[in-house]
C-alpha cells in the first residue's frame, strides 16, 4: 500500500478509536437524586458538605440543580479557605457548576491559589460564570501579573469571559501585559495598598 493510503487509513482508525472512547452526554439526574444531593449539601455538618462536592456523581449533578441553592453558597464560599486544597478545589468547581455568579470574585481570588489543581479549577469555574463584570476581570488581571509564567494564559482567561464588555475588554487591553510587574505600595493618604505601574 502506499504512503497516502495508509495516512487515510491511519486517521479513519483515530476517528473511529476517539468516537467509541467518547463519553455519551449524561442524562438530567431524576428528581429524586437532585433532591437527595441538595439534602446532603444543606446538611448541618461539615463532612457530609465535603462528601457531596468531592463525589464524583454528584458533581456532574449540580449544574441540574434548578432548586433554590441560596443556603449552600455561603457555605461554599467559606470552604474556599478550607486548610485542604481539594476540599477548596470541590468548593470552586461547585460554585461554578451551580453558576454562582455573585460569587465571581471569591472565586477569581483562588487563582492566586498555591495549588495548582485549585487554581485550574478556578478557571473552569470561571468560564462557567462568563461573561463576568470588569471587578472579576481586573482580578483576574491580577492573578496574572503575580505569576509570570500564567500570565499569557489568564489573560486570555479575561478576554475570553469579558464577552463583549467593551469596558472589561479595554481594562484587558490596557492592563493585560504591563511592562514591569506592578509593586504594591502603600498610599499615606489612604493607609491602602495600591500598585505603581
Amino acid at each position: 500500500m502506499s504512503r497516502g493510503v495508509w495516512s487515510v487509513l491511519t486517521v479513519v482508525w483515530l476517528i473511529c478509536a476517539l468516537a467509541v472512547k467518547a463519553e455519551p452526554e449524561p442524562a438530567e439526574p431524576e428528581g429524586w437524586q437532585k433532591a437527595g444531593l441538595l439534602a446532603a449539601l444543606e446538611d448541618p455538618s461539615r463532612e457530609v458538605l465535603i462528601a457531596a462536592i468531592t463525589d464524583e456523581d454528584a458533581k456532574r449533578m449540580l449544574p441540574y440543580l434548578t432548586e433554590d441553592v441560596s443556603t449552600v453558597v455561603p457555605i461554599l464560599v467559606d470552604l474556599l479557605a478550607d486548610p485542604l486544597s481539594n476540599v477548596r478545589q470541590a468548593a470552586v468547581a461547585a460554585l461554578g457548576a451551580l453558576r454562582a455568579k455573585e460569587q465571581a470574585a471569591a472565586i477569581a481570588a483562588r487563582l492566586e491559589d498555591p495549588d495548582p489543581n485549585v487554581r485550574g479549577a478556578a478557571v473552569l469555574a470561571i468560564r462557567e460564570l462568563a461573561p463576568v463584570d470588569t471587578r472579576v476581570i481586573l482580578l483576574i488581571l491580577e492573578a496574572a501579573h503575580r505569576s509570570k509564567e500564567l500570565i499569557s494564559p489568564t489573560r486570555y482567561l479575561a478576554h475570553r469571559v469579558a464577552g463583549d464588555n467593551q469596558d472589561s475588554q479595554t481594562a484587558v487591553a490596557w492592563l493585560g501585559k504591563p511592562v514591569r510587574i506592578p509593586a504594591p505600595k502603600t498610599d499615606e493618604r489612604r493607609g491602602a495598598s495600591s500598585a505603581t505601574f
